[in-house]
């Protein structure tokens, strides 16, 4: 996996912030879901099931709350669904190119992964604990952990890692972000703000392939 793996912003709300823990709420959330009997939105016939993106935007909410948003907000929560199936459908799109490529994921990387995982949240114990407490299997999890690197894969494929950064466009994004928060001096952190740079240039690049396989794509919703 290269930095492009922390960079998908528009993709990656499976992600929790103290290591690569993968949330519920991605489980499956491109699968054929006719037994569901509800569906959110069809993406090249792959249905989103509405109990997936309820738990996907439910989470989402928790996030927000957690930051002092106010996410009874009726505008908030309309932004916010529309924000939430979008990354479920740029999912569907990646993971389906994927697939058309034939990537594929060494069980090897999946293990390695899965204890990066337990490793941090601290232990085989406490894993089986969140499994518990999210009602969702390792087998399950396992799943998801293929699903992501199948796209992140893919992600590499398309988007070139060769971005650069100037000392004028780190300087530039400094000064904007020293406006909102007291920072460093600028030769203190100029390296941070050129990864910075970097991460976003790379982020546009994805957000500009999902938009591209969107205008091509047979996308029905129903949300």
């Amino acid at each position: 996996m290269t930095k492009q793996k922390i960079i998908i912003s528009l993709i990656i709300a499976a992600v929790v912030i103290t290591g690569a823990w993968y949330a519920v709420s991605m489980n499956n959330s491109w699968k054929n879901s006719a037994d569901s009997g509800n569906v959110v939105a069809t993406v090249n016939g792959a249905e989103l099931s509405r109990e997936d993106f309820d738990a996907q935007f439910q989470q989402a909410q928790q996030s927000y709350l957690q930051q002092g948003v106010d996410v009874s907000d009726a505008q908030f929560v309309s932004q916010l669904e529309t924000q939430v199936l979008d990354q479920m459908i740029a999912k569907v799109l990646l993971k389906q190119e994927a697939e058309k490529l034939g990537l594929t994921v060494d069980n090897s990387e999946v293990d390695t992964e899965l204890a990066s995982i337990i490793e941090s949240v601290g232990g085989r114990d406490a894993f089986d604990q969140q499994l518990v407490g999210m009602n969702l299997s390792e087998e399950e999890l396992k799943n998801d952990i293929i699903e992501q690197f199948l796209i992140n894969k893919y992600i590499e494929t398309q988007v070139p890692e060769d971005q650069t950064a100037t000392d004028e466009e780190a300087r530039a994004l400094y000064d904007q972000a020293n406006t909102q928060q007291d920072l460093p001096p600028f030769e203190e952190i100029k390296e941070q703000a050129k990864a910075e740079v970097i991460r976003q240039k790379q982020d546009q690049l994805i957000q500009a392939l999902v938009a591209s396989l969107r205008e091509s794509a047979d996308i029905k919703i129903s949300l």
